[in-house]
């Protein structure tokens, strides 16, 4: 058997799959397939009727079997789905629309190959017809093939996308996060990142201000890489009762944790379940850099296929993502906020809002800056530490930021040494500059205790490039 005399792609499963959650779920599934499904990607003409009939139902609840055998009856398409009795293959189908993402992405997919068959047997038969042959190499023709298979939307004019009324999403976080963006929260070690994060969580599930900042109420799920289950819950309690929120609030119902701590996440598998969750306005990963596997932290390429993950599935999903993320070693006063994050670059390009905690000359307290995409910039502010949460101190001078030890009266250590070099690798040249800049150290300091780290084991030079790293830490 040729290509020619195979079947063209089609799953029977899919379809009905589709169908049936639409009927068990039609506003969580509804929102789903309606961004992502037309009439045109199911193969069964019965399943594309039945499809957007399903579309036009405005209920909530499970759509009714008489409803939509009326309804379809009413269109004078009841023979053309094989009547009540197919109907009633496709309403008794599946038991739950918890897979829905499963079956749409397998009706995309059957699509995308019949249309790729499709277009190159056309293309095929037209190369041999000597009067059609100049049009089988039309690129545009095999573009809209590869756009097909990649799942990709086409290009558009300028003028049909400024014709076009649309509505940008949702503030989440008023002046800070959009609906389907991505926030990045960096801060050093121990700088209660992922107590801020959880106070995000719980400000929208209750729908009350974080940071001073308003935010819509709705469903938010919390990846909980970090915390052991007991004490997460503990800080789940103490921040609420903080916002002094009710014991028995709607917030509970509207805030989920998935405690992965001790479980094997990697980014792909975390991702691909995100993926099937639609009725979340925002997710929330603690920390990014567990679920980065063997990606490694400075590779550009390695964290712009990890961060790539994480905005499908805020296109796909409609939902925001937030992220904790931690500074380099060292002090970072001398530094622009977004290039205090720890790792590759793209840490700091990539995200739509990046928010950083930096240590203030104020003990417990720290400066909040912001790099914001699609919002007007906002001005720097400081926030003390009130267990457990942050709270606004407008007489606080943002700028005033912890400095670095200098003068005479300073005393270094090789620890001092392996904060500032961190996870780097640098030449000695490039090591005694950080050090300077980061700590005021001399350069007779800063030898003196070079010697001292590497004959201790702290600290070990490569001998094929010459460039320092650490190996354990002093106490």
């Amino acid at each position: 058997m040729n290509n020619g005399d195979k079947p063209l792609p089609y799953s029977e499963d899919a379809e009905k799959g589709v169908l049936c959650s639409l009927i068990l779920s039609p506003l969580e599934a509804g929102n789903l397939c309606s961004r992502h499904l037309e009439p045109k990607h199911f193969w069964a003409p019965a399943h594309k009727i039945i499809y957007q009939t399903l579309l036009a139902w405005r209920g909530t609840d499970k759509i009714d079997f008489i409803w939509l055998k009326e309804e379809i009856k009413k269109r004078g398409q009841l023979d053309e789905v094989g009547g009540p009795e197919s109907l009633n293959e496709v309403y008794t189908f599946v038991p739950t629309a918890s897979n829905v993402r499963y079956y749409l992405e397998g009706v995309l997919d059957t699509w995308r190959r019949r249309s790729a068959i499709l277009e190159y047997r056309r293309r095929e038969a037209a190369a041999f017809d000597d009067s059609s042959a100049p049009d089988s190499f039309d690129p545009e023709g095999i573009f809209a093939v590869a756009q097909d298979l990649c799942g990709w939307p086409p290009p558009e004019s300028a003028d049909s996308l400024l014709a076009e009324k649309m509505e940008e999403p949702p503030e989440l976080v008023s002046g800070f996060l959009h609906q389907s963006s991505k926030l990045a929260i960096g801060g050093g070690s121990k700088s209660f990142k992922t107590w801020l994060l959880t106070d995000l969580a719980v400000s929208i599930a209750a729908g009350v201000p974080w940071l001073g900042c308003q935010t819509i109420a709705g469903k938010v799920l919390y990846v909980n890489l970090e915390i052991q289950r007991p004490f997460y819950k503990r800080r789940i309690e103490a921040i609420a009762a903080a916002k002094r929120l009710p014991d028995n609030g709607a917030w509970r119902k509207n805030f989920d944790v998935w405690n992965l701590r001790g479980y094997c996440v990697d980014a792909e598998s975390l991702c691909k379940n995100l993926r099937r969750l639609t009725n979340y306005l925002g997710f929330l990963v603690d920390p990014i850099y567990k679920i980065g596997g063997k990606r490694e932290e400075n590779s550009n390429e390695q964290i712009a296929s990890l961060l790539n993950l994480l905005e499908q599935v805020t296109r796909e999903t409609g939902a925001a993502i937030a992220y904790g993320n931690h500074f380099s070693k060292g002090n970072q006063a001398a530094k622009e906020s977004i290039d205090r994050i720890s790792g590759a670059g793209v840490f700091a390009r990539d995200p739509d809002s990046i928010i950083t905690l930096t240590k203030h000359e104020t003990d417990n307290a720290y400066a909040v800056e912001s790099a914001l995409r699609n919002f007007a910039p906002v001005e720097p502010f400081v926030v003390r530490w009130e267990y457990p949460l942050f709270v606004r101190d407008s007489a606080l001078d943002p700028s005033k930021l912890k400095q670095p030890r200098r003068g005479r009266a300073a005393i270094y250590s090789v620890n001092d040494l392996a904060e500032c070099l961190g996870d780097q690798d640098l030449s000695t040249v490039e090591f005694q500059k950080l050090v300077h800049n980061q700590i005021g150290m001399s350069s007779g300091k800063f030898y003196a205790l070079l010697r001292e780290g590497k004959k201790l084991g702290h600290l070990h030079q490569c001998g094929i490039d010459g460039k320092w790293e650490v190996t354990k830490c002093t106490a």
